[in-house]
């Protein structure tokens, strides 16, 4: 008999899911920074790299002595603990070595830099290289390429930059024969002849995948400033969607041309609006991103605001040979103090008026004319109360929020207010009262929104901002969430726990129902029940607003104390719940 108890003594279904799940969690944990497609692992700020070293290092000798050490075709970790000058020569990455380079972080949480010999490379990889959280970077007014590929060789950005290289050929930044994967951090601030942050050569395989990160701020004094690679190679470059481009520059832009884009469409993310490239340019194949010069070279119209703020953010525009700009003609900017009249061709103010109607047949840039604002003093007579009579003052003010938001709601009732021009007519001959003299109108000051203006939402918006009322926007998306290094990141453990929470709360509940159908009628759901599923469904929606699976992955973030307090009040109450059920199932 009492075999016979032991085997109807079986484990409750939701433990047996609890420890299924927890168990998971402790599997997958170590693994979350891997999982493809999704993002990149990212050592916290703050903190040394996820990786244990196999070697810290903290100067040249000791860098140069472990690249040395390594097995072949096993991957050797190597631990940078301060910033490492090397002196001469570049450092080698021999065949069949792999090689990481990591980063602890100095009192300022700032990663450690290896900087390159004058004249040298930092890094020359025959191997396999790996930065993870480095800089690999050139002192300011030295020369040398940050990073060169051999053919047997392969690079792989996981996080940290190159940064800050330049050279007279080709590659400021990398200089590319094997493979290079780029799946986080910065290629930034280099600058070459062509491929100012990355050359791709003809010559071995060459082939490139940027699935995440920025290509940001890199010259080319000719041709292709983020990236060089030749026509017949478009095809070994491939950007996936979620990539920055921004502040690249070369020589001169160009169109696109028909044939090329099949290729563009099928290597360049979600056929390229996935990308963000630098200024106004729809695509890619633009030879300021990605080196491009065989379409309709584009003119460059630069807009110098001269003191003022342009409101667009860009300060170019691009345009073909012959043509105007038009609708893409940009805001006028703002300056405090005076008025914007127009743009012209010369600094000073004696060249030409340039419009969104002007023909642009070479690289131009117009200046902003402004005009300082008078203030103007005007008497009124006043009333028996000390107030202007109405209608007097003539001088009107700038909108403010409330007349610009009155033009939203206007009242139907309301008589609509006389905009007739005042009389202009001369006095008649005669001794003049004070109070019958009217201001000369002044016509460069701009017309004041009126009830009877009949404006849209969407431009009383318009009106709001060029007015410089503050607003508040919401549905930006990166007000929710943890960043690294100015960068959206999301924490897989949030996510863990949101899953299991609901997985326990909708197991919790079918069981639940199972053994009241079972054994005694329903009277009504218990509040210690409904606790439980409204703490699983709290969780899940707090990562579906805090979280985006589609940046970059960091183990913890801000958001996980809360996740994790919501799970633990979850278990809190799945506790009281199972202890309430079987008291009844005592009872009952």
């Amino acid at each position: 008999m009492y075999v016979r108890k032991l085997k109807e003594r079986k484990t409750p279904i939701r433990t047996r899911i609890i420890l299924t799940l927890l168990g998971a969690v402790l599997i997958l944990l170590p693994f979350a920074g891997a999982a493809a497609g999704v993002g990149d692992f990212v050592a916290r700020a703050g903190t040394v790299s996820p990786f244990a070293a196999d070697a810290i290092v903290g100067n040249e000798a000791e860098l140069r002595a472990a690249v040395g050490v390594p097995p072949n075709n096993t991957e050797y970790i190597i631990e940078l603990a301060a910033d490492i000058k090397l002196s001469s020569a570049e450092l080698v990455i021999p065949n069949s070595i792999i090689i990481r380079l990591v980063s602890g972080h100095d009192a300022a949480s700032a990663p450690y830099r290896l900087i390159g010999a004058n004249n040298c490379n930092v890094v020359s990889a025959n191997g396999k290289l790996i930065l993870d959280g480095i800089t690999v970077t050139h002192e300011a007014g030295e020369n040398g390429r940050g990073v060169w590929v051999g053919t047997s060789g392969e690079l792989a950005l996981s996080s940290g930059e190159i940064s800050g290289n330049a050279v007279a050929g080709d590659g400021g930044g990398v200089f590319l024969e094997g493979r290079f994967r780029m799946e986080g951090g910065r290629l930034s601030g280099n600058t070459a002849q062509d491929g100012g942050g990355l050359y791709i050569s003809n010559r071995g395989s060459g082939d490139t995948w940027i699935s995440g990160g920025r290509i940001s701020n890199n010259e080319a004094t000719n041709n292709g400033g983020g990236i060089w690679v030749g026509r017949n190679n478009l095809n070994k470059l491939r950007v996936d969607a979620g990539v920055v481009f921004s502040g690249n520059s070369a020589i001169a832009s160009y169109t696109m041309q028909s044939a090329d884009k099949k290729t563009y469409e099928k290597q360049i993310g979600n056929n390229g609006t996935g990308v963000e490239w630098t200024g106004t340019f729809e695509n890619g194949y633009n030879n300021y991103d990605i080196s491009y010069f065989w379409g309709d070279q584009l003119c460059t119209v630069v807009f110098d605001p001269r003191n003022g703020t342009p409101k667009s953010g860009f300060a170019e525009r691009f345009v073909m040979s012959g043509a105007s700009l038009g609708a893409d003609m940009p805001p006028s900017p703002v300056r405090a103090g005076y008025t914007f009249v127009c743009w012209r061709t010369d600094k000073d103010g004696k060249g030409s008026i340039f419009t969104a109607k002007t023909t642009v047949s070479r690289h131009i840039t117009v200046y902003a004319e402004w005009k300082a604002i008078e203030e103007k003093q005007q008497e009124h007579p006043r009333t028996e109360k000390g107030a202007p009579p109405a209608g007097d003052d003539k001088t009107e003010p700038a909108p403010d929020m409330m007349e610009l938001i009155a033009v939203m709601d206007p009242d139907p009732e309301e008589e609509p207010i006389d905009e007739t021009p005042a009389d202009t007519t001369p006095p008649k001959a005669g001794p003049v009262n004070d109070a019958e003299v009217e201001p000369e109108p002044d016509y460069n000051t701009e017309p004041v929104m009126t009830r009877n203006q009949g404006l849209t939402p969407g431009a009383v918006l318009e009106k709001m901002k060029d007015a410089g009322v503050p607003m508040l926007v919401l549905g930006d998306r990166e007000v929710p969430m943890h960043h690294y290094e100015d960068l959206p990141v999301w924490a897989p453990i949030n996510l863990i726990l949101a899953a299991v929470g609901v997985v326990l709360a909708i197991s919790f509940v079918l069981q639940g129902l199972k053994s009241r159908k079972r054994e005694y009628e329903h009277r009504g759901i218990d509040w210690r029940t409904a606790l439980v599923v409204i703490l699983g469904a709290a969780g899940i929606i707090l990562f579906v607003l805090t979280e985006d699976t589609k940046n970059l992955i960091i183990l913890f973030d801000r958001w996980t104390a809360l996740n994790a307090v919501i799970f633990a009040a979850e278990l809190v109450a799945l506790k009281l719940a199972s202890s309430k059920k079987e008291i009844e199932q005592q009872l009952f």
